[in-house]
């Protein structure tokens, strides 16, 4: 039997759902798969028609958004080492890459903006955990969608 995660893993996803990824011609199932229903809590509201879905693509911006700002601690920083231009080792430690930067930026001018809303939106769209109010929810993301343009 294969191993799907923590059954509390799986409560707070939905469930498992598994599928069937092959079939041979004969009509045998040769691979089947298991996926979490639920990405994530944005995933679960959607579904359940709390929010509406450009809500949801705004909440899933900014959780993609803290992702790529999220360092990975068994490989953090590897892509982002500073060279000085003739190739060498800068001495100045690691440097930002463009891209890193824009991220960080576009993330704490979000953060600012939202001012009141950003603690109900940290805790939903980055550690997936459910704030206390699904109206502050609503609030929340109804902000965020207007401040990036997805309304």
């Amino acid at each position: 039997m294969s191993d799907f995660g923590s059954r509390s893993r799986a409560r707070h996803h939905g469930g498992i759902v598994v599928e069937t990824r092959e079939v041979s011609v004969q009509g045998n199932i040769l691979m089947l798969g298991a996926r979490a229903k639920y990405e994530c809590l944005l995933d679960q509201l959607l579904d359940q028609e709390v929010i509406a879905p450009e809500l949801y693509d705004a909440g899933v911006w900014l959780r993609s958004l803290y992702l790529r700002t999220r360092s990975n601690e068994g490989v953090a920083r590897y892509g982002d080492l500073g060279f000085d231009r003739d190739g060498g080792r800068s001495s100045f430690g690691p440097e930002m890459s463009d891209e890193l930067a824009w991220n960080l930026r576009a993330m704490r001018d979000t953060m600012l903006s939202l001012k009141e809303h950003w603690f109900t939106l940290r805790r939903l769209c980055c550690d997936d955990r459910m704030p206390r109010s699904r109206r502050a929810v609503i609030e929340g993301l109804s902000a965020l969608a207007k401040l990036r343009g997805f309304v």
